[in-house]
């Protein structure tokens, strides 16, 4: 018995494709399920490469862009301050992350469900901006 066991975990291993996450921690039957399918696994992976996109996009403030600037004008239109809002931004975004991977995982196993969440998610973190 304990030799099927580690015959069909170094197989599970031998399937495992490129995800945005080590293969050999999955946990939940959605992670499973990504590990063992590629188009599956290569959507995770652009998923992982687009939040860290999305992540970098919040360094820091740019004075040329004004990108994590958040500045306020008085009634005359002239600029009383701005402050850096990057560290909001990343929150924000670690936060909607979190709760994102909660709602793919509602998903289980069901490829296409995976496969829809996951495409609108690459989406949806092209547009960083948004948690500003």
């Amino acid at each position: 018995m304990k030799t099927k066991i580690l015959i069909i975990g170094a197989l599970m291993a031998t399937l495992s494709f490129g995800a945005g996450f080590d293969c050999k921690k999955a946990s939940t039957s959605t992670e499973k399920a990504i590990c063992t399918n590629k188009k599956l696994s290569d959507l995770d992976s652009m998923v992982a490469n687009q939040y860290k996109k999305a992540m970098n996009s919040f360094k820091g403030s740019d004075e040329s862009t004004g990108m994590c600037r958040q500045c306020v004008y008085n009634n005359s239109g002239k600029l009383r301050g701005c402050e850096d809002v990057c560290n909001d931004a990343r929150d924000g975004l670690k936060d909607n992350q979190k709760e994102w991977i909660k709602n793919r995982d509602k998903c289980v196993a069901n490829v296409n469900c995976i496969q829809k969440s996951m495409i609108e998610r690459i989406e949806f973190l092209k547009e960083p901006s948004d948690f500003m």
